[in-house]
């Protein structure tokens, strides 16, 4: 029995967190924030800055950056038989940094302005 009315008194705080949740979003601002979706294809995505630049990679370690609805080639990071996967930032000036391992298996970082 402790085990019903235990599983009884989680489902009915639930509710009220989620009633009180629901009520204040709708209490402060009125309406749910908008959002739009868009299909980056099969790109990579490694990060995203706050003006909506994307930075990715595609085939054969090309480093991308999508901007204005399109993607543009910014150069190919690592060599082939890399054992990591290279990695790319953007900031909110729309500089892209990438590291990837090197030939003697240290790290080597790229920046693209």
């Amino acid at each position: 029995m402790k085990s019903i009315a235990l599983a009884k008194s989680r489902v009915g705080r639930s509710v009220v967190v989620i009633s009180t949740l629901v009520f204040l979003a709708i209490g402060i601002g009125g309406a749910f924030a908008q959002y739009s979706v868009t299909d980056l294809g099969q790109m990579q995505v490694q990060a995203m800055n706050n003006s909506g630049q994307v930075v990715g990679l595609g085939s054969g370690n090309q480093v991308c950056l999508y901007s204005g609805g399109s993607w543009t080639g910014l150069g190919v990071v690592g060599f082939l038989g890399m054992r990591t996967i290279p990695t790319a930032s953007i900031n909110d000036n729309g500089q892209v940094v990438c590291c990837s391992e090197t030939g003697n298996g240290g790290l080597g970082y790229s920046l693209y302005n």
